[in-house]
């Protein structure tokens, strides 16, 4: 699947987005990221049966240009894992198999989480259209906690600033999935 163009994204993290819908109502999906710790600019996830991945080009007055890098579908074969995911998570590891299922990357990967977080989530999402842009509401479920999210996203800057304005996310920081989920888990590099 070819990856779609960069976009700007903002993200904000709260109790409640009182002028946002929620996401009541629609279904929770499962899904893993894999955080590669002390390795910034890289949001790297599996669901829907897929292996996506995005990579931190730029940051633009506090808004990060993100590129949709890859999307490949379980099962992959082992040279798109090693050339794909384990380059970005800098890992140095042989592979066993020829080819990956989901559980089959997650199993091997769990053995070297020295440099890297496993964390699965729950989540569900309202998606939204507002100035122009993408966004959403959503509700994330994590390590026992519920937590609320709302985001935009564009390929121009200044699209994305009048949704954020719109939507009144501005008065919360900008952090994405593997920083908020940084911030809020006891996520470490094991010794």
């Amino acid at each position: 699947m070819q990856p779609s163009r960069p976009r700007f994204e903002y993200r904000a993290w709260a109790e409640a987005f009182p002028d946002l819908p929620r996401p009541e109502g629609e279904p929770f999906a499962d899904e893993v990221y894999l955080i590669p710790l002390g390795l910034g600019g890289r949001d790297i996830k599996i669901r829907g049966g897929a292996l996506e991945m995005k990579d931190l080009l730029l940051e633009q007055d506090g808004l990060p240009l993100w590129q949709p890098a890859v999307r490949l579908e379980f099962p992959i074969p082992a040279r798109l894992v090693e050339r794909e995911l384990l380059e970005r998570l800098a890992l140095n590891q042989v592979l066993q198999r020829q080819r990956y299922t989901q559980e089959e990357l997650l199993e091997e990967l769990a053995e070297a989480r020295r440099n890297i977080a496993v964390v699965p989530v729950q989540k569900r999402r309202r998606l939204l259209e507002i100035a122009g842009c993408r966004a959403e509401s959503g509700e994330v479920l994590v390590a026992g906690r519920r937590l609320l999210t709302a985001a935009a996203e564009h390929e121009t800057p200044d699209a994305l600033r009048r949704a954020v304005g719109e939507m009144k996310l501005a008065r919360y920081p900008n952090l994405d999935y593997p920083a908020a989920l940084t911030r809020l888990l006891p996520l470490h590099r094991a010794a």
